[in-house]
């Protein structure tokens, strides 16, 4: 068991969160983590009070954050510090090569080719 699931089993034994929702936060990140071939690190994670789960990523201008919410798709939310940059859109039922995109400066190395299939983010 990763550290990640080892946090979410804590957050739904203290009823952080749900089960239902630490459970499509663990499928995404699985399938994310597929989809990158092992080089996205692992992402921070965190409930909210309103029983929401937040995984993000920082590096260097570069932050984004994955919201998970009872019951709905994931949101996705990116910001660049340096220019101020920022969006934010629902992730559907599948990442988008332009939300794959945001991902690269995250990456331990830099992929040419991704794969062509998507990444689920509704649970």
């Amino acid at each position: 068991m990763s550290k990640l699931d080892s946090y979410l089993k804590i957050l739904t034994n203290e009823k952080l969160v749900s089960d239902s929702l630490a459970g499509a936060a663990q499928r995404w990140w699985q399938q994310a983590d597929s989809r990158f071939d092992g080089q996205l690190p692992v992402p921070s994670a965190a409930p909210g009070p309103d029983g929401q789960l937040l995984y993000s990523w920082d590096k260097d201008e570069n932050h984004i954050e994955v919201e998970f919410l009872s019951g709905e798709p994931a949101t996705l939310f990116h910001m660049n510090r340096i220019t101020g940059d920022a969006a934010e859109h629902v992730l559907g039922e599948r990442l988008q090569p332009e939300d794959t995109e945001l991902f690269l400066p995250f990456l331990n190395y830099n992929p040419k080719d991704l794969p062509e299939s998507g990444l689920a983010a509704t649970h």
